[in-house]
């Protein structure tokens, strides 16, 4: 592949290049059952867990950008990001485990594969700083806005808690979260090639399957 994609803003080329494997992650099966409201009420316990899990972790890795966010305007879209996470996502967490009537046991293996994301998402942020961190982010949030936007135009019944997660990531802020995202990959310096932005891009989208593939275990 060219080293610079063709055609467009960064983010753009991304998406684009980035289509197949995007798609193929919004297929996976527990997001399959999530959109046809036929999930397990035991794998979904299980989802929250480490759902829940991960979304410390983003905080984490939303907290690294906004130290490291090249300017004033990063700072306040991280930071409200960061928000987001720590009230409404967490207030849900804490909801819907509550009211969820089935156990989360997760066996060693499932704890392990789920764990991968968060180890590959705060390693690449460690190893390589901003342009990783929008970048990866990016391709979970594009993944969460694909797939929760498509379950939404589907008239399906599914459990309010389902639905209601699925609703939080089709809507404000979470949409402007993602535009914000973009904007920062279009804004990144051209020493950080296209093919790059990929490669962080895919690496993670991968790693997103094998998590929500984990709860199976």
């Amino acid at each position: 592949m060219a080293d610079s994609l063709s055609g467009g803003g960064r983010s753009a080329r991304l998406l684009a290049a980035a289509g197949d494997d995007l798609a193929a992650a919004a297929r996976v099966r527990l997001l399959t059952e999530l959109t046809a409201g036929s999930v397990d009420p035991e794998v979904y316990a299980r989802y929250l867990r480490v759902e829940e899990e991960f979304v410390h972790t983003a905080a984490r890795v939303l907290g690294a950008a906004v130290w490291d966010a090249p300017r004033w305007e990063s700072t306040v879209g991280h930071a409200r990001s960061l928000f987001s996470l720590v009230t409404e996502q967490r207030e849900y967490f804490a909801h819907a485990r509550a009211q969820w009537p089935a156990a989360a046991d997760l066996s060693p293996a499932a704890r392990r594969a789920a764990g991968g994301l968060s180890e590959h998402v705060l390693r690449a942020a460690a190893d390589h700083g901003y342009p990783a961190i929008v970048t990866s982010m990016l391709a979970a949030e594009q993944l969460y806005l694909t797939w929760c936007t498509a379950a939404t135009g589907r008239d399906v019944r599914r459990e309010p808690a389902v639905q209601e997660w699925i609703e939080l990531h089709a809507r404000a802020p979470f949409t402007d979260q993602v535009a914000f995202l973009r904007a920062e990959v279009d804004a990144l310096p051209g020493e950080v090639s296209d093919a790059r932005l990929l490669d962080w891009f895919t690496a993670m989208l991968a790693e997103e399957c094998r998590f929500h593939d984990a709860v199976f275990r």
